[in-house]
């Protein structure tokens, strides 16, 4: 029995030494792994189910201005803009909705020293014995983007209201030689000239019509008249349109 025990000595003695090794490797496995999270230039975070804060790396804690003893136990829907928070908090409340699917959000939460922050964040569910037991997200600081964009809808809606002011000086001008054109060809039409001159006449008061109402287009355009809904007779349209062709082919 002794000399049993004795040769299974330098086995346990082996394997205790692998075992140590084992565990040394997973040491610096693991500090290097927190290394590189704790010191990566992305936001990486976890939050249980009720949204609470159970790790934090430094780069979310100097976004937000706050320390990892702050964050760590806190809840994240505390730290969420008013107009985002319900919107956010419900992916917390009803986790198995998401299972499979891939989440791509952007919220403001509140800075330490009082401001909102942009962020966009890439949430995994996570798992514990087939149980979900919270969320992992990478979060990125995108207040510089949003700013930017923000800067540049402010300068499209200022062009376009340039362009609107500007359309509906062009269009004023043009609606003042217009009335003359329809006034003129009405009474010309109305007073005694041969028939083929009042047809021309008739084209050329339905010729400023339609460039009155273009002109009318560009105004509403200019947002200085109000769109209006009507119904169009387009038997008239047709039989304007084929008038006007047979004008065209007579000059």
């Amino acid at each position: 029995m002794k000399d049993k025990d004795k040769t299974k000595e330098p086995l346990i003695s082996e394997l205790k030494k692998r075992q140590k090794q084992l565990e040394r490797e997973l040491t610096v496995q693991k500090a290097r792994y927190q290394g590189l999270v704790e010191k990566s230039g992305v936001g990486i975070a976890t939050t249980d189910l009720r949204g609470r804060f159970t790790f934090v790396n430094e780069s979310i804690c100097t976004v937000m201005g706050y320390s990892q003893k702050e964050l760590i136990g806190d809840q994240f829907g505390k730290f969420l803009h008013p107009d985002d928070k319900k919107g956010i908090l419900e992916i917390f409340w009803n986790a198995p909705k998401y299972i499979g699917k891939r989440l791509s959000l952007e919220f403001r939460v509140n800075h330490k020293k009082g401001h909102y922050i942009w962020m966009h964040s890439i949430p995994t569910i996570t798992w514990n014995r087939g149980e979900i037991i919270g969320f992992n997200a990478i979060i990125e600081d995108i207040t510089e983007r949003q700013q930017a964009e923000e800067r540049l809808q402010l300068q499209q809606s200022q062009f376009l209201a340039s362009l609107g002011r500007m359309t509906a000086g062009i269009a004023h001008e043009i609606n003042n030689p217009l009335g003359s054109i329809l006034l003129y060809s009405e009474l010309l039409t109305a007073s005694d000239v041969p028939a083929p001159v009042k047809k021309d006449l008739r084209v050329i008061h339905d010729e400023a019509k339609r460039a009155a109402k273009i002109v009318t287009d560009l105004l509403t355009y200019g947002h200085r008249v109000k769109s209006q809904t009507r119904r169009l007779n387009l038997h008239g349209i047709l039989k304007k349109i084929l008038d006007m062709r047979r004008y065209e082919q007579r000059v």
